[in-house]
């Protein structure tokens, strides 16, 4: 069966999607007692980075974590399309999340595309289990994430390559064990760069200083590093020399596929809650849910997932290796996701017009919906932030800190409603 003919959804997805579902309902933890990040950038402590490698482990060991990759190094060889259904089910049931977002979605399988026997023995199941957390090295002082203006340099010494300069804004690096490091070692625009991977335990560099950021502190920080002649051999090079640019796209559209299956899953539980709420709300002696206009909301809502899913399990179906070039065609399965979530997570925030309710503890937070929402006008973004303020009140409220004044939520309000600009 070709992708132009097939259905949404196969039989054998939607009963996976009973399966997974069913599993996550039976185990997920009780609650901690603390609150639980919605992200990996707020893993706030070393309490909650060890509760969440346990549940990863949990969800790994049941077969349920690195579906597509290969048994041999701990994944299950199943198609791409049935860790999407595991990743929106996650989220739509609110369980805890899965933190090594770099080693799970980009790391790993760009190890498995690329990398050799040795790498993929080394580094892959620690990936799954939890045990090794992963981060890349691309931003620079005054450069940003603009490859083409990197100044580390890789020099040639012998059989070896010795690194000096500098990066920084790099998530999670005062935890990570494992980095990807990207560095010049040429002067062509298409073949100048090269990755390296490199431990934590290696000579060489070192955090120079965390910095402070707006938003949630992840526990491995956001750090500045120095490298200050680190070596290494041609075993720690990714591809060959002068091939990181290509290193750096070959699993990107795949890795930020990911983020949309979880939105996803989000978007559906915003909706499930909005739904939920207007079938028991009434007012001026009908139900909200009986309100014409609260079914077109709730509707277009809902049709805006629709789409957004569809394209998302449409362009996981294609990332297979038997489709030519699947990797090119993920970008329009990321499309519709932000603004599917946006619809999704606003319709709620208009119905709920009253105080949140501890089982919106784990709605997204201005942080969050901001990451995801990068590709879309900075008016938009602006309002996506707006509407979760009540989301990231609560969470506020639970930490013992103050919660948005109604004169706050007011203007908040309008804002949210305003035409984008």
């Amino acid at each position: 069966m070709t992708i132009a003919n097939a259905p949404k959804e196969l039989p054998e997805h939607a009963e996976f999607r009973k399966e997974i579902a069913a599993w996550l309902r039976a185990n997920t933890p009780a609650n901690p007692g603390f609150l639980l990040p919605q992200t990996f950038m707020e893993v706030g402590s070393d309490q909650v980075l060890d509760f969440l490698r346990e549940w990863q482990f949990k969800v790994w060991s049941a077969g349920y974590l690195g579906m597509a990759w290969p048994k041999q190094y701990g994944g299950q060889g199943a198609a791409p399309i049935y860790q999407s259904i595991v990743d929106q089910e996650m989220k739509r049931l609110r369980v805890p999340i899965c933190f090594n977002v770099i080693g799970l979605g980009w790391a790993g399988p760009l190890i498995l595309d690329i990398g050799s026997d040795m790498e993929k023995e080394k580094y892959l199941k620690g990936i799954l289990n939890a045990d090794d957390i992963w981060a890349q090295g691309f931003s620079e002082p005054n450069h940003g994430s603009d490859l083409g203006s990197i100044q580390t340099r890789a020099e040639r010494d012998g059989d070896d390559y010795v690194i000096n300069g500098r990066k920084w804004y790099i998530t999670g690096a005062g935890e990570a064990a494992h980095f990807i490091l990207m560095a010049k070692t040429g002067d062509g625009a298409r073949d100048g760069l090269t990755a390296f991977l490199f431990h934590r335990d290696d000579p060489g560099w070192r955090i120079e200083r965390r910095i402070g950021i707006m938003g949630p502190e992840e526990h491995g920080g956001h750090c500045e590093l120095v490298f200050d002649g680190m070596e290494l051999d041609d075993d720690r090079v990714l591809m060959g020399e002068g091939k990181g640019l290509k290193v750096t796209q070959i699993r990107l559209g795949l890795a930020r596929l990911t983020h949309c299956m979880r939105w996803l899953g989000l978007a559906k539980r915003a909706v499930d809650i909005a739904a939920d709420y207007a079938a028991h709300r009434t007012g001026f002696g009908i139900k909200l849910i009986d309100r014409e206009s609260i079914q077109m909301k709730l509707g277009q809502a809902a049709m805006d997932i629709e789409i957004g899913r569809v394209m998302v399990m449409r362009a996981a179906w294609r990332s297979s290796p038997s489709w030519p070039n699947g990797m090119k065609r993920t970008s329009v399965g990321r499309a519709p996701c932000p603004p599917a979530t946006w619809v999704a997570v606003s319709t709620w925030r208009r119905l709920m017009a009253t105080p949140l309710k501890p089982t919106l503890r784990r709605l997204p937070t201005r942080t969050t919906i901001m990451r995801t929402t990068r590709q879309r006008s900075p008016t938009l973004q602006t309002q996506m932030i707006l509407i979760v303020f009540p989301a990231a009140g609560y969470h506020r409220e639970a930490r013992g800190d103050s919660s948005p004044s109604p004169r706050q939520m007011k203007f908040l309000t309008a804002w949210i409603w305003s035409e984008p600009g």
